[in-house]
């Protein structure tokens, strides 16, 4: 039997969601490559060592020029891949770049390099910029990269006054083996630990794994802190599933190989269709489809609670891209998703800039007059 939910814990979910949204935007993350030294069964993006690609320098350098143009809107810097640390002079030229603006410099890795506490201290000193590190490991992760890697991350970056957080992937599955494995690293990283669902996309989608679907949509909107800059310069709204269905969708902000990283910034503001999510949320988006004439292209089922992979498998139907791209310019739509944004988290600059669309405003006026 379910008990009655406290209202305490109904108030830190609303608060913490409003957070979130409130916050978008304040954390670029930035992928240097989408390779890896390893080749994990249940990686979403299909990372491999040696087939894949790497941001080019001279982007990465004209993208760390450019941090200081949004300093007072972005706070952090996500460092990501595949494994960043493949491209150790990029992850400096960015975190170099971020500190002098201002913002703090976070990285995820696997942990492959801290083969030793000595061998871990060491590249944690080559990068002193870094002040947060993510180093992720799981039931899947152990079979390449043994715990003690973890361990030696952990100790050697906490004996240097970082910040660091155990990203562990549940699998649902071996929840014995899963429950065991939790139990080894609460030993030494006690609750510096986030749990994060396993998503069925890249090699991740042929596992024989039980994963949690079920037919009801998540209610929950996009809780993305801000965009994410791809490998080859695309520029997604969020560094979730949606990185695995990356291009050819109406979610794409920009490219920061033909626009400043400001221009981009200020597209953002005023992307439909993110936005939508980011009040309605992936259901919201399901509903509005089920309406047309593509409802039988829809998924029929879904992640329990996870709006990102209904958000990602949406956005991986060609004719469904197709659609949206369309109805992003419909007048309801945007003045809908407009109003949304000032009413509901008091944002008005998508509002703005409806308005000075002279024609629009006029639309406007005989929509009001019409009533």
């Amino acid at each position: 039997m379910i008990g009655k939910i406290d209202k305490d814990d109904v108030d830190d979910i609303e608060g913490f969601i409003n957070k979130k949204q409130s916050n978008y935007g304040s954390i670029l993350s930035i992928s240097l490559t989408n390779r890896c030294p390893l080749k994990c069964e249940h990686c979403f993006i299909n990372a491999l060592p040696s087939k894949g690609d790497d941001m080019d320098i001279k982007m990465v350098s004209n993208i760390a020029s450019q941090l200081k143009d949004l300093q007072g809107t972005i706070t952090d810097i996500g460092i990501t891949g595949g494994e960043p640390f493949m491209k150790p002079q990029e992850i400096k030229i960015i975190s170099k770049a971020a500190n002098r603006m201002g913002a703090t410099v976070g990285v995820v890795s696997s942990g492959y390099w801290a083969s030793s506490r000595i061998e871990a201290e060491r590249i944690i000193n080559e990068h002193e910029d870094i002040s947060d590190y993510n180093v992720s490991t799981d039931v899947y992760h152990l079979k390449v990269v043994p715990l003690t890697n973890i361990k030696n991350a952990y100790e050697a970056a906490k004996k240097n006054g970082k910040n660091v957080t155990i990203r562990f992937t549940e699998g649902y599955e071996n929840l014995e083996k899963e429950r065991l494995l939790l139990e080894e690293i609460r030993a030494f990283a006690g609750k510096d630990i986030h749990l994060q669902s396993l998503i069925p996309f890249g090699r991740a989608e042929h596992l024989d794994k039980k994963f949690p679907f079920t037919r009801k949509k998540p209610p929950i909107p996009c809780l993305s802190n801000g965009p994410v800059i791809c490998e080859d310069g695309t520029v997604l709204p969020c560094c979730n599933a949606l990185i695995a269905v990356r291009k050819n969708h109406p979610l794409v902000l920009g490219n920061v190989a033909t626009e400043t990283l400001s221009t981009i910034y200020k597209k953002s503001s005023t992307n439909t269709l993110f936005h939508f999510l980011r009040l309605w949320g992936s259901y919201g988006l399901y509903e509005l489809l089920r309406k047309s004439s593509l409802s039988n292209l829809l998924p029929t089922k879904h992640m329990f609670f996870n709006p990102c992979y209904t958000c990602a498998k949406l956005f991986s139907i060609p004719q469904i891209n197709k659609y949206l791209a369309e109805l992003v310019m419909d007048f309801e739509l945007r003045l809908k998703v407009a109003s949304g944004l000032r009413y509901y988290l008091e944002e008005s600059i998508f509002l703005e800039e409806l308005f000075q669309d002279e024609e629009f405003k006029m639309r406007v006026i005989a929509e009001m007059k019409g009533v």
